[in-house]
């Protein structure tokens, strides 16, 4: 079963050395029913942005009111890859919303209108 749930774009306010911004995707924890998400771990998720599909992280801890998608990625050639460049090339921006399709640990990132 897909779950359709709402989230952020994020910059962390601290860009990489090359420029790239550091974002993440937060989800406020009273939405995060139906992410594969638990406490105190990093869950492996797949993200799909664009079409194209990445290996990624998704944390919770007791102290965020959130779960996030963290800001690494990796392609499936094992490239290390950042979540900001990737929501960048895609269209994205900080503290635009976002529909998340989860299915099961694949995250599926739409814009929100």
């Amino acid at each position: 079963m897909v779950a359709v749930i709402d989230g952020v774009v994020r910059d962390l306010s601290k860009d990489y050395a090359d420029g790239t911004p550091n974002f993440e995707i937060h989800v406020p924890m009273d939405r995060a029913d139906g992410l594969p998400y638990q406490i105190g771990e990093r869950v492996k998720v797949s993200v799909n942005i664009g079409g194209v599909e990445y290996q990624a992280g998704l944390r919770a801890t007791t102290e965020n009111k959130y779960a996030w998608v963290c800001p690494d990625l990796y392609a499936s050639d094992g490239q290390r890859l950042k979540l900001g460049r990737l929501l960048i090339d895609a269209g994205y921006k900080a503290n635009d919303q976002v529909h998340l399709l989860a299915d099961g640990t694949l995250l599926t990132i739409h814009q929100r209108v």
